[in-house]
């Protein structure tokens, strides 16, 4: 038996956007975030998820809540093909 998800719900989920990821990292914390941005700056397509709407909604708005990484790293990251998602 399959269970398929319409397209309004993958978008109430937070559904990426796009496909074809070199990597996803769960969790987007002091641990994770940092990896996603190593990767990214490897030159990675990555995924980040996250159970935090709020940690991907800001994410997604280009805003760091990690004090590691400023809201211009987290530019950077989107800019080389990151993204957030619940």
């Amino acid at each position: 038996m399959s269970t398929t998800v319409d397209e309004g719900l993958q978008d109430r989920l937070g559904a990426p956007r796009r496909t074809g990821y070199d990597v996803a990292i769960i969790g987007l914390g002091y641990v994770g975030l940092p990896l996603a941005q190593e990767a990214a700056a490897a030159g990675l397509r990555v995924l980040g998820y996250d159970v935090s709407a709020r940690v991907v909604g800001a994410l997604s708005d280009g805003r760091s809540h990690v004090d590691d990484l400023s809201d211009a790293d987290i530019a950077r990251m989107i800019d080389a093909g990151f993204e957030a998602s619940l």
